[in-house]
């Protein structure tokens, strides 16, 4: 029996950008703090790109919210 669940990543996509956005933090902030473009941060809101595991921990770890909440 096999439990797992897929990853929906535009869903994380949209909660990593929804956790910027929400936050005092500029964009341009934020892209620099992850090492990113902006354009890309807007591209994760978009869903037109995802961001990488790694993307996805920095935030977590940044903004102090579990991976679990950002990955379910």
């Amino acid at each position: 029996m096999n439990n797992s669940k897929e990853l929906d990543l535009a869903k994380v996509a949209k909660r990593v950008y929804d956790l910027i956005i929400k936050s005092e933090y500029s964009i341009e902030y934020m892209a620099d703090e992850l090492g990113v473009s902006e354009s890309i941060i807007y591209r994760w809101g978009k869903t037109e790109r995802y961001p990488n595991l790694k993307n996805v921990f920095n935030v977590s770890q940044f903004f102090q919210v579990p991976l679990e909440v950002i990955l379910e």
